[in-house]
């Protein structure tokens, strides 16, 4: 993964976007944003090696790069100012596995003096600077860098190439304002009345039911939040006529308690722009040759494409002569492969195979099955094997019966049933341990045996002492190097009874857990190791008396 570190020679200064604030009070709930543009300058400046740097390309030609900063649970978006000495803040949201992806290609390290911030344009300080030319110079060589190490070098696109970007920009911008316009148009929904689903929970995502008036219902598989709430989206999954009156059940997309819900309220729709943010990540990455294809862009527009080979490998079910030759062909073209096929010609049964030589191939391949149907989709997954790994996203209401199993939740979901069946009866297959009062009187006894013996030692050392002083001389010596024996004796002694007594309490206290669920067995054979631990010590202890 490239990295490159960039040391600016002067500060730079950022300016809040006038949108920032209301973007900030959105995600007040979320405690992983910065509250305000102090907590951001503070990590600034902190990133004492650099704070982890990505160039973005423009969202439609002729617009301006911008410059996205990561932080540990959130990103900033920067766009240079138009004097060029100082940057915009243009967005703060959480970070999103798309921006752990980018990090992971490749980023800079930005390490200026000093990070600062300002109100507003004006109050930039004379003769600051953004470094955006230096910036922009080192990122390109990043790139350079990176197709390097990878051993590929992105081709120059065509005119004709060019301008279809162009044209997928600004329809993916039409789109997403069409779109943008209709949602803020739309009147909300009222409810008067949420109550918790039934259904069977997946995953550890709230699901509620919100009982609407009115007569109007939100689209299935719109997405929806509390209009005067917190952020917090949801995905209408299902509406139905219930007692008459029409229901919405909503997912949303993180957990939420269920008081935190107005009891009465309205359902107002909510814009994503996660379909468009994809788009324009995918036209941006042909535009600049970081495609995963870099033939793609070229059989687009020019319809160049290269040679290839069919493969002699053979499907594991017998294919018509058409069939298996599109299954050869899909195994080894190396950029875009086109299979036309009228309902009826086996194309469910010829992607299968595609699908199952893929995922047992040396080494496996990722593989994407995607249709306009979810039905189409689960019928390929009908046919495969059992063995393979398959991950089927989407909602639980939309795959039918054969795709269900398949569902990342279920598939947790069934994982945790598994374990918890084998571990239910783990308990039962543990003797009972044995009763700790034996333990607890063979100890009382020892210490007694213990007491005796130091209150004789008392004795035998008093004695030792009166003829020591009487005798004097070498015996003297010889009886100040026996006392200090003694002494190191009575430690041992004492150090002993303590460790005793230490191990018959951790055994009393695993025994009296034998007998809890799943754990107990555990608990039932620690109360046995130390039970032969004890064995060990009082058989020492005898030895000593």
């Amino acid at each position: 993964m490239p990295i490159h570190l960039v040391e600016l020679p002067g500060p730079v200064t950022l300016v809040p976007a006038k949108t920032l604030d209301g973007q900030l009070r959105r995600h007040a709930s979320n405690p992983y944003v910065p509250v305000d543009l102090r907590v951001l300058i503070d990590y600034l400046n902190g990133r004492t090696d650099g704070v982890p740097a990505a160039l973005d390309e423009p969202r439609s030609g002729g617009g301006d790069k911008s410059m996205i900063l990561f932080a540990p649970s959130y990103v900033v978006r920067l766009f240079p100012t138009p004097r060029r000495d100082g940057y915009t803040i243009a967005g703060i949201h959480p970070v999103r596995d798309a921006d752990h992806r980018r990090l992971a290609d490749r980023y800079l390290r930005v390490r200026p003096p000093l990070w600062r911030s300002v109100h507003q344009p004006q109050q930039i300080p004379a003769g600051s600077d953004a470094h955006w030319p230096r910036l922009d110079a080192e990122w390109t060589r990043l790139l350079a860098a990176d197709r390097t190490i990878h051993g590929a070098s992105a081709p120059v696109p065509s005119e004709r190439a060019t301008g279809l970007l162009e044209t997928l920009d600004q329809l993916i911008d039409a789109t997403e304002r069409i779109d943008g316009e209709k949602t803020r148009a739309a009147p909300p929904f009222p409810y008067r009345d949420v109550s918790a689903t039934g259904e069977r929970r997946q995953g550890t995502r709230a699901v509620y039911r919100f009982h609407l008036v009115g007569g109007r219902t939100p689209q299935e598989n719109s997405y929806v939040q509390v209009r005067g709430g917190p952020e917090r989206r949801g995905q209408v999954v299902r509406v139905a006529a219930e007692g008459g009156h029409e229901v919405a059940t909503v997912r949303f997309d993180e957990p939420v308690a269920w008081g935190d819900l107005a009891p009465q309220g309205e359902l107002e729709v909510t814009p994503t722009d996660v379909v468009y943010r994809k788009q324009r990540e995918a036209v941006a990455r042909l535009r600049t040759g970081q495609e995963a294809n870099p033939a793609l862009l070229a059989v687009l527009t020019d319809r160049v494409v290269q040679p290839f080979g069919a493969a002699r490998t053979l499907p594991a079910e017998p294919l018509d002569p058409d069939q298996l030759t599109a299954y050869q062909k899909a195994l080894t073209v190396p950029d875009l492969l086109i299979v036309l096929g009228p309902p009826g010609t086996g194309k469910t049964r010829t992607i299968s195979e595609i699908v199952r030589a893929g995922a047992i191939a040396e080494p496996p391949q990722r593989i994407l099955v995607t249709s306009h149907t979810h039905r189409a989709v689960d019928n390929v997954l009908a046919r495969l094997p059992r063995e393979l790994v398959i991950v089927r996203v989407g909602h639980e209401s939309s795959v039918t019966a054969e795709g269900k199993p398949y569902l990342l939740d279920r598939q947790i979901a069934d994982l945790r049933g598994e374990i918890l069946g084998r571990t239910a009866n783990a308990p039962d297959a543990c003797t009972d341990p044995e009763n700790a009062a034996p333990w607890a009187e063979e100890l009382s006894a020892r210490v007694d045996t213990f007491e005796r013996l130091t209150e004789l030692a008392a004795r035998a050392g008093a004695d030792h002492d009166a003829k020591r002083r009487a005798v004097g001389g070498p015996a003297h010596d010889a009886a100040a190097a026996w006392t200090e024996r003694l002494a190191v004796a009575r430690a041992a002694a004492e150090a002993h009874r303590e460790h005793i007594e230490t191990r018959v309490r951790v055994h009393d206290k695993a025994a009296s857990r034998a007998d809890m669920p799943l754990l107990g067995g555990l608990f039932a054979r620690r109360a046995r190791r130390l039970r032969a631990r004890l064995d060990v010590l009082f058989v020492a202890a005898a030895e000593s008396d």
